[in-house]
């Protein structure tokens, strides 16, 4: 459980002048009015920091004193914090705070130790400043959607082109663009001096390797349509059965006209019923062919013209020559 040090008391183990300077302080009411909550706060992580600033843990030190900034204004505050900024290498923030330090304006009556805090500030700044790194970053292409991250942070489109102030030490530049090979280079920037880096970079290469998908085959033909091209060429041919037959049978009636006048015929000769009879069933034939044929032809050519492109349709075409029939079965 935490516990407010009643004003005055030293954290233990802290320098007695600058720990008693900050209980003085937060105590009275310091540089700027708050709960007496959060100065009690900022008083015990204050103290907790500069601890831990003298155990050599400034990562540690500086959480600390910055929640107790951030609770309460105090000059050792910004002076412990600066410190410890520079220590672990953030030379920017330490400029910046000693910067803010040195700016400040102490009122009359207050301890001893927040006048050697800014006269801290003063001295050390230009000495900071001295030592602060610069990238110069430029693009001599105009790169469509180009985006530029140091650190994994954005680098600013109005630091393009002008040297901005870094920490020195070894950073990484990350650059993409639209259709263009990303990049990703160490930069190292040394103490007090600036590194020009330059974006160049490539058209992304298309892999030739990468070939379209082969185009459908075509759809397969219907069942139907090969069948309507069997009834055009089976209606054609019993067309011109037909045909054949008309003139056997009429050659042959000619003949026994000839032969047997007025159905009498010479002895020796086929009977005339024979005769008849035979041209009779040419004749029959030839009526079913004649029938026949133009029918299955034309039903043959409909399924041709009709019949989809693609269809899983079945079908069946039978003769029956004891009546000539002929049936299509399929579905549609």
């Amino acid at each position: 459980m935490s516990r407010v040090l009643p004003p005055g008391t030293p954290f233990p183990g802290a320098s007695g002048a600058c720990a008693l300077a900050l209980a003085v302080v937060l105590a009275t009411g310091g540089l700027r009015a708050g709960p007496v909550e959060d100065k009690a706060t900022a008083r015990e992580l204050a103290l907790a920091g500069i601890e831990a600033e003298k155990a050599g843990d400034c990562k540690g030190a500086i959480t600390k004193l910055e929640k107790a900034e951030a609770l309460y204004h105090a000059p050792p505050h910004l002076q412990h914090l600066a410190r410890c900024y520079e220590k672990v290498g953030r030379l920017v923030d330490a400029a910046e705070t000693w910067r803010k330090l040195s700016a400040e304006v102490v009122p009359e009556g207050a301890p001893e130790q927040f006048k050697e805090a800014v006269t801290e500030a003063t001295t050390e700044l230009p000495k900071v400043e001295a030592r602060l790194g610069r990238l110069h970053i430029t693009a001599k292409e105009s790169y469509p959607g180009l985006v530029v991250e140091v650190d994994g942070l954005t680098w600013p489109s109005a630091a393009m082109d002008v040297p901005r102030v870094i920490d020195p030490g070894t950073h990484v530049v990350r650059v993409t663009a639209k259709d263009h090979t990303a990049t990703q280079t160490p930069v190292t920037v040394p103490e007090g001096g600036t590194i020009k880096f330059d974006v160049q970079l490539e058209k992304a290469k298309k892999d030739p390797l990468i070939k379209k998908d082969p185009p459908p085959p075509p759809p397969p033909s219907s069942p139907l349509h090969t069948i309507g091209w069997v009834g055009v060429i089976a209606g054609g041919t019993l067309l011109v059965g037909g045909v054949v037959t008309g003139f056997l049978a009429k050659s042959k009636y000619d003949t026994l006209k000839s032969d047997c006048p007025n159905d009498r015929c010479p002895f020796g000769s086929s009977t005339l019923d024979d005769r008849k009879g035979s041209i009779r069933t040419l004749s029959m034939t030839t009526t079913i062919l004649l029938v026949a044929g133009p029918t299955l032809a034309a039903g043959g050519l409909a399924l041709v013209l009709l019949s989809p492109a693609k269809s899983s349709t079945s079908a069946s075409l039978t003769a029956n020559p004891t009546g000539f029939h002929v049936s299509l079965t399929g579905t549609f």
